[in-house]
């Protein structure tokens, strides 16, 4: 019952980076579109992350942040209940003169 493959998280990680670096490179902070960005750019690492790793029987939970950078500090913390022999997660984040963005995957096996 044990995975076939395992989530990767240094390559996930490269995922995350590469899609928030293509939507934010640009970008400014506008608080009415952030909504909408955020979507988008979780679903694509989605399916970017299901494309190249190939990892079966896992559920993947995708969540983006996106604010504005006013030279303000910020933590984002998270939790969850897992199986710590084949769960895992990802982070990377972005940033800009106008913005800031964090993304992380969580990997949960399905048994």
């Amino acid at each position: 019952m044990d995975p076939k493959s395992i989530f990767v998280t240094e390559k996930v990680g490269g995922i995350i980076g590469e899609v928030l670096e293509l939507h934010l490179k640009s970008k400014t902070y506008k608080a009415d579109e952030s909504k909408e960005l955020s979507l988008k750019i979780s679903d694509e690492i989605k399916t970017k992350v299901k494309e190249e790793t190939l990892i079966e029987r896992y559920k993947l939970v995708c969540i983006v942040w996106i604010g504005q950078d006013r030279g303000q500090g910020v933590y984002i913390t998270s939790r969850c209940l897992w199986n710590s022999h084949f769960d895992n997660f990802a982070q990377n984040s972005y940033k800009n003169d106008h913005l800031f963005a964090q993304a992380s995957v969580f990997a949960l096996f399905v048994e």
